[in-house]
């Protein structure tokens, strides 16, 4: 992985009593000084602390496992969060637990992907925003940031998209700061040149996502401090654009979007006020219904994109 500028965030993102747990436990126990994270290690890592890891209940109000518990039937028991699959009990569960600042051997990502699902095409792609996130956009999905186009016509043209991997991993503001950190293991990173200084950029905007069986899951539409989208375009609108552009070019069938009364971190911050409920229905309700996806308030959004196999050749 690609190593980035460490800037200070307050917010500790999704699932920190869990990443705390590794990060303060078996993760230096297994390496040391090192910073290179190989399948073997996450093994061990594993063995150290999957029983209290499964069973002690860290962020029990929103937790990374058992998230939506079934039956035998596929019938929903328990659910906090509404469109997220659990991740399989194994060494593999924790890579996108893993920061951008630790470097996971190449394959393992990958391997992760596949597990929850998702076809080669995709999890090669999912991979590349780990260990080469600037190219991810431009030279592996063959976009160029003009390529995404809104309603009414505006594009990204002056701005540049990389990627980025791992929950609690911070995307860099830059010249001014103001980085934002992930919730999710998946990261588009929207930059928009810097005013007056060419060739340098602001971060203007995060998504981030899940992947999984074939589907885009964004979960994080989240502005950076520096930059915005072109005037006329609505921030959430501009986030789903162009991740839709990304999950088409991957070859994602679907791109799902939370509703607010269902984003789970309202199940996290239960006593979030009615302002932020209302930010997060123009977000995402307001801005799913104009990009036509179907759904409702009361559960998620969803949207059929392209054929669901790797459209290199469009």
């Amino acid at each position: 992985m690609a190593k980035r500028i460490k800037e200070t965030v307050e917010c500790e993102g999704r699932f920190s009593q869990l990443r705390a747990f590794l990060y303060n436990n078996a993760i230096p126990l297994v390496l040391e000084d090192r910073t290179v994270i190989n399948e073997e290690d996450l093994k061990s890592i594993w063995e150290l602390t999957q029983d209290e890891i499964v069973t002690s209940g860290f962020d029990y109000k929103d937790p990374y496992y058992y998230c939506n518990r079934k039956d035998d039937n596929g019938n929903v028991l328990q659910a906090t969060d509404c469109l997220r699959e659990t991740p399989y009990i194994d060494h593999l569960s924790l890579i996108p637990l893993i920061e951008s600042h630790m470097c996971l051997d190449e394959g393992l990502i990958s391997k992760y992907s596949l597990n929850m699902g998702n076809d080669e095409g995709i999890a090669k792609y999912l991979e590349e925003m780990g260990h080469h996130p600037e190219r991810i956009f431009r030279n592996l999905l063959k976009r160029e940031p003009k390529d995404v186009v809104f309603p009414g016509g505006s594009n990204l043209s002056g701005y540049k998209i990389s990627g980025n991997f791992g929950i609690g991993t911070i995307s860099s503001g830059g010249l001014s700061g103001g980085g934002v950190r992930s919730d999710s293991p998946f990261i588009l990173e929207i930059f928009q040149e810097t005013t007056g200084r060419r060739g340098e950029y602001d971060l203007a905007a995060i998504v981030g996502f899940w992947a999984q069986k074939n589907e885009m899951v964004i979960s994080q539409i989240q502005p950076g401090r520096n930059a915005h989208f072109p005037q006329d375009v609505p921030f959430g609108i501009g986030c789903i654009r162009t991740a839709e552009v990304a999950a088409e070019r991957m070859g994602f069938k679907k791109v799902l979007v939370y509703s607010a009364n269902t984003h789970p971190i309202f199940k996290q911050y239960p006593h979030s006020g009615d302002s932020m409920k209302k930010e997060f229905v123009c977000l995402y309700d307001g801005s799913a219904k104009k990009l036509g996806y179907t759904g409702t308030r009361c559960s998620s959004y969803e949207k059929k994109v392209g054929n669901g196999i790797n459209n290199r050749n469009s």
